[in-house]
């Protein structure tokens, strides 16, 4: 397995952590293409390792078929502080303006957020013994905010240092004072401020050509590599 990108995300990305925070790292990587033109070989297409870092890996042709739905969890490892990276790492990360598009972006988004909500209010609001109180509010609020910021700017962000809602986010994750209704009452109103965009937001379509070009000249220069005529460094 051949890491061509690995990246920091969770509250260490965010922006958000403290001294008990995990490391949380996402990576992507190649399956030999011997192995995929193979016949009778099933390549596995992601992996995770829980300890005392958290890695998830997807491989190349897995991980773009999720950006593509503009999944919010994989559009952050285009824009996430670099751990590892090769020289498709860095073509891979230049392809994010070619990959979003702003209907799937929003519609995506707020999927995600209504997925938190829904687990936020099936739940025991306690923030002094529930973490996963403090985990559904702030992720409700940090992916709505993503695509507020999106359309409001044109940048996708993961640093949420310099926005309006990171006091916000680091009450969510340390008041003991902090109530559900003004959680909910704080989310909503960005949910509300994002929902305005919904009859603007283009449907511009991603770039499928350029995306399969460079997972093609991906495989041929991974099958060169594995010849020994080619190393991608």
């Amino acid at each position: 397995m051949q890491e061509i990108l690995k990246v920091l995300v969770g509250s260490r990305a965010h922006g958000l952590a403290d001294e008990n925070s995990d490391y949380d790292y996402r990576a992507v990587f190649l399956t030999p293409t011997r192995e995929l033109l193979s016949v009778g070989n099933k390549p596995v297409n992601s992996t995770w390792v829980e300890g005392n870092e958290d890695n998830t890996a997807w491989e190349l042709k897995h991980f773009l078929s999720m950006a593509l739905q503009n999944n919010p969890t994989v559009l952050e490892v285009f824009v996430a502080p670099v751990e590892v990276k090769t020289y498709f790492g860095e073509v891979l990360r230049n392809l994010l303006p070619n990959i979003i598009n702003p209907k799937l972006l929003l519609n995506s988004h707020l999927g995600y957020a209504k997925n938190q909500k829904n687990k936020l209010l099936a739940g025991d609001w306690d923030l002094n013994k529930d973490r996963k109180s403090r985990k559904y509010t702030s992720a409700w609020l940090r992916v709505t905010y993503q695509a507020l910021h999106y359309f409001r700017h044109g940048e996708y962000i993961i640093d949420f240092r310099n926005t309006e809602v990171y006091k916000n986010l680091l009450d969510i994750r340390t008041s003991k004072d902090y109530t559900q209704g003004e959680a909910v009452n704080l989310c909503n109103y960005y949910e509300g401020l994002l929902l305005e965009f919904r009859d603007y937001v283009n449907d511009k379509k991603a770039d499928l050509e350029l995306v399969n070009d460079f997972v093609i000249s991906v495989r041929k220069a991974n099958l060169l590599a594995e010849e020994g005529e080619f190393r991608d460094g």
